[in-house]
């Protein structure tokens, strides 16, 4: 239970904050936000999404593991670094997932929801997320399928989890009990799997 919820609190800190900053690091979706086409605005709208998409390439530029070592060594033993060393790779990955979909968008229904004279917010919320969100959301249950498979290890290092476990029986040399937990995570990996297969369908 505990792998689990290291995994989703990862997961979804990194979905919210990746969905918001992924519109900074979308050429699109900035231009949406920020109209206008004098040269100030044009330049301030390319620093923004070159230095937005460099953040997402820090956070993902480091392995999980590494990140867990990092936070355990800052803020102490305990799942909650396991969730920050997670929330941060993933906020990498995710990001720039988000940020490509943005890219994909179609004109029409941005040109359609312009017309009727909505805010720029408006024009995001109603004619660019519909278009990602499936993708999106595809994308947000394949890290929390993935983020599962990542948190059974962060325990070795100290962040939490059944990965403390199956180190301390390593360690013991009880080996019959690292195999059920071995078979314990592949059956849940598989139950996320089809859990999130299901929601897909329902949603496509």
């Amino acid at each position: 239970l505990e792998t689990i919820a290291i995994a989703l609190w990862g997961t979804a800190i990194a979905v919210v904050l990746a969905a918001v900053v992924a519109l900074l690091g979308s050429r699109r979706a900035l231009a949406i936000l920020s109209s206008g086409n004098s040269r100030l605005r044009r330049t301030l709208r390319a620093i923004g999404v070159f230095f937005t998409r460099r953040g997402f390439d820090a956070c993902r530029g480091f392995n999980e593991f590494v990140l867990a070592l990092i936070f355990v060594a800052i803020i102490g033993l305990g799942p909650f670094a396991g969730v920050l060393a997670l929330a941060v790779h993933t906020f990498g990955v995710l990001g720039k997932v988000f940020a490509d979909a943005l890219e994909t968008v179609r004109d029409g229904e941005i040109e359609g929801v312009s017309a009727t004279g909505a805010p720029p917010m408006h024009v995001v919320s109603f004619a660019v997320v519909p278009q990602v969100l499936p993708y999106m959301v595809s994308q947000s249950l394949l890290r929390f399928e993935s983020n599962v498979r990542s948190a059974s290890v962060l325990g070795l290092v100290g962040a939490g989890d059944i990965g403390f476990l199956i180190d301390a029986k390593l360690k013991s040399y009880q080996f019959q009990e690292v195999a059920s937990m071995m078979i314990l995570i592949i059956a849940l990996v598989s139950l996320i799997d089809f859990v999130c297969g299901r929601i897909m369908a329902r949603l496509t």
